[in-house]
């Protein structure tokens, strides 16, 4: 082997000149052991993670507002006309309704259970025990306790009928919950009652007021004649 294949051979070139003799091109000098080390020891660029998604919101707890029930919104008021069930109304002397509320003469022992067997807890009364017994034979005070009725007792009467009367019907009447009997004698001094409470509670004018209690029994005369003149006077207040 002459000196110049020999010097090939150690410098790791005659492969490469044998190839490039082969092919035509030049051969290609290999990279230099410091350029090798130099490579291997250069670090590796990398490119940068991409951001953590956020963690989704913890859920929050309904507050005890959120869930909370509404406060108990005030009775709705209709206009009240003649009950169109014969079998109950033939029990009362006279009997009116506006949507849960019944407005009635005198009853009968089974026209108080009938009531409680449609969910009546509140009876107001604006005649006295007595008079409810006197007219229909039957002691109120024990049906109502036998029933589990609250018997509210608020005698009135058209010659001292004042705003005090209203005032005390409406601390009765807002107070009951679901359906409500209201009963006198002929239903009359139910609707001049409910008059003045529709002023004072419920903000009507007197004549629309006056004319609601008409709806509920209100008859002309004397009842009305104290209806127009309670419902004036409270109008007058506001």
């Amino acid at each position: 082997m002459t000196k110049l294949t020999t010097s090939f051979l150690s410098a790791g070139l005659l492969p490469a000149l044998i190839l490039a003799s082969a092919t035509g091109c030049a051969p290609t000098r290999p990279a230099s052991r410091a350029a090798a080390a130099n490579a291997a020891a250069k670090p590796a660029v990398l490119e940068p993670a991409a951001a953590p998604a956020p963690a989704p919101a913890p859920a929050t707890a309904a507050t005890p507002a959120a869930v909370a029930a509404k406060p108990d919104q005030p009775r709705v008021i209709g206009t009240a006309a003649r009950s169109k069930d014969p079998a109950l109304a033939a029990e009362f002397n006279n009997l009116f309704v506006d949507g849960d509320v019944y407005f009635a003469g005198w009853p009968t022992e089974a026209g108080l259970r009938a009531m409680a067997a449609r969910g009546v807890k509140t009876v107001i009364a604006l005649k006295t025990p007595e008079q409810v017994e006197q007219s229909s034979g039957f002691n109120p005070r024990r049906v109502a306790t036998q029933l589990g009725i609250e018997l509210v007792i608020i005698p009135v009467r058209a010659d001292t009928y004042s705003r005090n009367d209203v005032l005390t019907f409406a601390a009765a009447f807002d107070k009951s919950r679901g359906p409500v009997l209201i009963h006198c004698g002929s239903a009359s001094t139910c609707g001049m009652v409910w008059s003045g409470y529709l002023v004072e509670k419920r903000g009507m004018s007197a004549a629309d007021a006056v004319e609601r209690g008409h709806a509920a029994g209100l008859q002309e005369g004397p009842m009305t004649e104290a209806a127009e003149r309670v419902a004036a006077e409270l109008q007058a207040k506001r």
